[in-house]
């Protein structure tokens, strides 16, 4: 349409100068002019209209492309190609894999203990990951008095499974822990075993507190530094001489052999 008013607009100015001319020569009547002038300016409208028409066209055309803000996996599909559809309406769910975030629930007495960029622990059937929080919303729950908390994962994860995440419930504080398999229990009570400065066994009874990973917080006469027996010490009794086996069995990593060796 555009085109074929374009012509016609040229070959009416063309007529229009012609009968400028003859009207200046008294050859032609003025109202001929004035008749071929009409013609040129109404064609000149019926163009802008045109243009305008054709520019929303292709607007129109621009907007029906379908554009994801972020790459991603599509898992299911609401409308076909060549269906009609009103705007904002769904198309497809569209799941983004790459980013991938938890969304967890803490309470709000626990709100001020949180905050955005802390490391917390996700566990999911016995895979454990390190993770940061992304942001935490601090809007209550008026029913369950929870907030939500969002953890960003870097490592590949399935979309969609439970998570458990580990998230402080109080100030933090410095403890004495030791691992776990220094741990002795018996029915009423729990110590285990350290070594004195002469290598000699010395019983101490313990009670356990937090644990974090393969180390547990135990409160009772031992002190940062001291060595304790992680394995074998079932088999000690207090004040029995024990040989070192490695230097660097201080803490953990230690062993201990018919009693006698760490």
């Amino acid at each position: 349409t555009v085109r074929r008013l374009e012509a016609s607009l040229k070959f009416l100015e063309k007529q229009a100068d012609r009968q400028t001319q003859l009207a200046s020569q008294n050859i032609a009547a003025r109202n001929a002019l004035d008749e071929s002038e009409a013609d040129r300016d109404m064609t000149k409208q019926d163009l802008v209209q045109a243009e305008v028409a054709r520019d929303q066209t292709l607007y129109r055309i621009e907007q029906s492309q379908i554009r994801a803000p972020f790459a991603g996996a599509i898992v299911q599909r609401f409308r076909e190609a060549g269906e009609y559809i009103s705007v904002g309406g769904e198309v497809v769910r569209l799941v983004n894999t790459r980013d991938v975030e938890v969304r967890a629930q803490a309470p709000v007495t626990s709100a001020h203990l949180i905050r955005q960029g802390m490391q917390v622990t996700v566990e999911d059937s016995g895979r454990v990951a390190l993770a940061r929080i992304r942001a935490v919303i601090p809007v209550g729950d008026e029913r369950s008095r929870m907030i939500e908390v969002r953890v960003s994962l870097e490592e590949p994860w399935v979309i969609g499974a439970p998570v458990r995440v580990a998230l402080p419930q109080g100030d933090p504080v410095n403890v004495v822990a030791v691992p776990r398999d220094a741990l002795i229990l018996r029915q009423g009570s729990t110590h285990l075993y350290k070594l004195a400065d002469d290598n000699t066994a010395e019983k101490v009874v313990v009670t356990t507190g937090i644990g974090q990973g393969d180390l547990i917080e135990v409160r009772g006469d031992i002190r940062p530094g001291d060595r304790v027996v992680v394995r074998g010490g079932e088999r000690l009794r207090a004040g029995q001489p024990v040989i070192v086996a490695d230097d660097r069995s201080t803490l953990a990593g230690s062993e201990a052999r018919d009693g006698r060796e760490i």
